[in-house]
């Protein structure tokens, strides 16, 4: 296992520095038990049981690295910096893939909102679908997020880790949030860089729940229902859910599939094709975006609450959503605003 952390210099926090351990848990390390420490805290807390000190036991390993054949290939990275600002640094096998995610100084945008949206820019770009797949052996080194690696050479990793280390440098210089991408083929080693734009982003509080949508999805929605006027449209929403902390982060949206029913002061959302469109973000986010609930728009002149058809309509949807235990969400687009229901708690 590869634990690798970057962590500012309490001394100079205009620098940092990559501290990579590679950890055996088959043998015994320094008489300390057989364990996966998830991250570098936890390490040191295990050395300490030894009496080890931790930074002593990193020149130790250092050496070590050099001459390992393969290293594990998932690589995450917070930087603990003044106003706690949170960089996130992953890399990825086969083709040769990275990204990073960089608050804004002023953490107006967390780590958490940049992270949904740089999987809605993966669905966005066709050449980004494969960013996340990989057709060789993967581990589980955890039972945490992002906990799933794969193997990568060591001129592979010392590549991408050389990138990486120059974009977090650079972000620190930078006030602005920051989504990168950096795609190489193994055959050409042929570099391709992407970089997205962010969005500003607005939380809705909605009973216990808190919606978290952005500027750019909810331009999308506005922008297809003055498309379809006079007739009412709608879809379904893509995002993803935070059960521990009842955030819900609405990312994207599938417009009105074409068997739907579009007339004035009506709306039946259809079905065509509408799984295998879900199917396909999932697969390109690994499962990070899916479907989370329901959307349609009023026509001018109409306010933007619910209906009595719009509300039997919430109802169904809550009880099957309760199926999965998730909550159920409607969002309806109106003439310079929108309305969204969503449960006081995790339907029952």
């Amino acid at each position: 296992m590869l634990v690798t952390e970057r962590l500012s210099d309490n001394r100079d926090n205009k620098k940092a520095g990559i501290i990579a351990l590679q950890i055996d848990t088959e043998p015994q390390i320094h008489g300390i038990a057989r364990s996966t420490p998830r991250n570098l805290f936890e390490l040191h807390r295990l050395l300490e049981t030894a009496n080890i000190n931790l930074l002593e036991f990193i020149d130790s390993k250092l050496d070590e690295l050099k001459e390992a054949n393969h290293l594990t290939a998932k690589i995450i990275l917070i930087v603990n910096l003044p106003k706690k600002r949170k960089f996130d640094d992953n890399i990825e096998a086969i083709e040769q893939r990275a990204f990073f995610i960089a608050e804004d100084a002023s953490r107006k945008i967390p780590l958490d909102q940049l992270e949904m949206q740089y999987y809605r820019f993966l669905i966005q770009k066709s050449e980004l679908h494969n960013h996340l797949s990989s057709p060789n052996a993967r581990y589980r080194y955890a039972s945490t997020c992002s906990d799933i690696s794969s193997r990568l050479p060591q001129d592979s990793i010392a590549l991408l880790s050389a990138i990486a280390s120059n974009a977090l440098e650079k972000a620190m210089m930078s006030e602005n949030a920051l989504i990168q991408i950096w795609n190489s083929s193994l055959d050409d080693y042929r570099l391709n860089f992407y970089e997205s734009d962010v969005s500003t982003m607005e939380l809705i509080k909605q009973n216990e729940w808190t919606l978290c949508v952005d500027s750019f999805f909810m331009k999308k929605v506005h922008a297809e229902r003055k498309n379809k006027l006079p007739n009412e449209t709608g879809g379904v929403l893509i995002g993803s859910y935070d059960m521990s902390r009842k955030m819900i982060y609405i990312v994207d949206c599938i417009f009105s599939p074409a068997d739907s029913e579009e007339r004035p002061f009506f709306y039946t959302r259809g079905h065509k094709s509408l799984s295998k469109k879900v199917d396909e973000i999932r697969k390109i986010t690994s499962d990070y975006l899916t479907y989370v609930g329901e959307w349609h728009s009023h026509p001018d002149g109409c306010k933007c609450v619910p209906s009595k058809a719009d509300k039997d309509a919430f109802l169904w949807q809550a009880k099957e959503m309760a199926k999965s235990d998730f909550p159920a969400i409607m969002l309806i687009a109106g003439d310079n605003n929108s309305h969204a229901n969503a449960p006081t708690a995790a339907p029952v």
